[in-house]
């Protein structure tokens, strides 16, 4: 998790919403790569077993500001497992790989935003949630929460399920109802929805934005970000003055300061998002992070019901509805009076 918003945060304004603070404040495991020319093909991912037990919801808690479902990896109980688009595949902590008897092979790395993240190969495993079963999903053991912040978090998540899960499936997060749901990837989107193209680049989700309907750029789709990023350029460009700073830290230790900004419309293709707030640097430092860099986080996919499927390449956003009250059971008809004493029935007895 990239410290990239500390507690140092100074007012400049009071227009912004404290909240909007507290948000970013967790932001963002941020396991993303830069964007590459050419966009990429399906990740590997696991193979669904049973397709007829989908469509299938269940509720999602939030840790540090993610969304987590119950996952079963490799057998045993389910645990917390973190949604996050931003991996190319699952990972899993050291800690799992031994109390499932996973073996840890080679070192690898995965991108990272400020450089490669130490990882180690291991066997694909399967993972089940409720009766949903994938196999073989492609995996890594690593403890990223250890490389990305310096500051333990309580009760980390052991799993993180990246793209070789997510691209097996069409998945639609529902901050209503606080469920996902996951379907084939054969079913159809939404029919009232906005639907945005993506690219795949690494594995991960990248989409074309537009701040104030000038400035276009590239960025990432991240569930494990709970705030969103708008790239130092573009705010150069716009000339955005900070409504608030904050200090944060480069990798090379350097210290520099980061500005909240909001913007009056932030484009996603065809979608409108009104009213936006985001981070972004004030003073990039060159060994830093990338100054061009821009995340779209869990601030704003989640003002709607996002539907993610990676087979066509869309993400599809329909505004929440509560769901519809059951219609009230009719009413049983009245109990027939009881005959007045020496009233005649109308049956008649006897010859």
């Amino acid at each position: 998790m990239s410290e990239f918003l500390t507690t140092h945060v100074c007012y400049n304004s009071g227009a912004m919403n404290p909240r909007f603070f507290l948000l970013l404040a967790l932001i963002t495991l941020c396991v993303c790569a830069f964007p590459q020319a050419a966009q990429e093909g399906l990740p590997p991912a696991g193979k669904l077993q049973i397709a007829a037990v989908l469509p299938l919801t269940v509720p999602y808690d939030i840790w540090q500001g993610m969304i987590t479902v119950p996952v079963a990896v490799g057998g045993g109980r389910p645990i917390p497992a973190v949604i996050a688009t931003n991996l190319p595949l699952c990972v899993a902590t050291p800690e799992l790989a031994v109390n499932r008897k996973i073996a840890v092979g080679a070192v690898g790395a995965v991108p990272g935003l400020y450089g490669a993240l130490r990882v180690n190969h291991c066997s694909a495993q399967n993972v089940q949630i409720a009766q949903l079963m994938l196999s073989d999903a492609p995996f890594a053991i690593s403890d990223l929460l250890a490389q990305l912040t310096q500051t333990p978090k309580p009760d980390p998540p052991q799993v993180w399920l990246g793209a070789s899960f997510l691209a097996a499936l069409r998945v639609t997060m529902d901050p209503l109802l606080h469920t996902v749901t996951f379907a084939a990837p054969s079913a159809s989107m939404p029919k009232k929805a906005t639907v945005v193209p993506f690219m795949l680049k690494d594995g991960r989700i990248w989409v074309e934005a537009k701040a104030e309907g000038k400035q276009t750029y590239q960025a990432l789709v991240d569930t494990t970000a709970v705030g969103s990023l708008l790239p130092a350029t573009v705010a150069r460009a716009l000339k955005l003055q900070p409504l608030a700073t904050m200090q944060v830290h480069h990798p090379n230790g350097k210290s520099g300061t980061a500005g909240a900004a909001s913007l009056k419309e932030l484009s996603l293709g065809p979608l409108k998002l009104k009213g936006v707030q985001a981070l972004y640097l004030v003073d990039p430092e060159p060994s830093g992070m990338d100054p061009a860099l821009g995340i779209i986080g869990l601030d704003l996919l989640m003002r709607y019901r996002v539907t993610i499927d990676y087979t066509a390449r869309k993400i599809a956003f329909e505004k929440p509805e509560p769901p519809k009250p059951a219609l009230p059971l009719p009413k049983p008809p009245p109990a027939p009076e009881a005959p007045k004493p020496g009233t005649k029935t109308g049956v008649s007895g006897g010859m």
